[in-house]
């Protein structure tokens, strides 16, 4: 049951850890059911599930690429951002679009869906541009769903290309690449 606004104690933004992670999967998948059902019928998101799409890669926690907003110390939301090349999420899929090394790319970012609409992610996409941009990236991408192209144009992000992506089991999710300068 989420917190009422004015119960907050305290809100952290801090470097993901690896033992973060089971909540972050819990985090994503909790999100990608919720917010994409509108968006995905239940065998893709299904098979996105099997194929482990939405997971957090351990390799950008391992990086120290990876933060998670904690409320009163539990992790409510994560996002993180890579070195611009192949956008492979996790699964061992290779997505069809490569972007140059001077981009940074934004990956996995979720918010608990009982913390949705109240900032949080506006404050980790600020966090983590902010991040990429004091190691000295100035453009800025994401491989994103339906959901997330709607915010991410809110936040001045423009649709490059629409990206298929075919999983393992030969279902097909439609992505859409969105690009910042700064």
């Amino acid at each position: 049951m989420p917190v009422r606004a004015g119960n907050v104690e305290a809100l952290t933004i801090r470097p993901a850890t690896v033992d973060d992670l089971k909540a972050l999967h819990g985090i994503a998948e909790r999100a990608v059911f919720k917010l994409l059902g509108d968006h995905w019928r239940p065998e893709q998101l299904n098979a996105a599930r099997e194929a482990r799409v939405y997971e957090v890669e351990p390799e950008l926690v391992e990086a120290g690429r990876y933060y998670v907003v904690e409320i009163d110390g539990v992790v409510v939301a994560g996002s993180g951002w890579s070195v611009g090349g192949v956008f492979s999420p996790p699964g061992h899929l290779t997505v069809p679009t490569t972007v140059d090394e001077e981009t940074a790319i934004m990956r996995a970012a979720y918010v608990d869906p009982d913390w949705s609409r109240r900032g949080l992610m506006t404050l980790l996409v600020h966090v983590t541009e902010t991040l990429a941009k004091v190691a000295g990236f100035r453009t800025f991408e994401a491989l994103c769903t339906p959901a997330a192209e709607a915010f991410l144009t809110t936040l001045g992000y423009h649709l490059v290309e629409r990206v298929p992506t075919t999983l393992p089991d030969g279902t097909e999710l439609m992505g859409a690449r969105m690009r910042k300068l700064r």
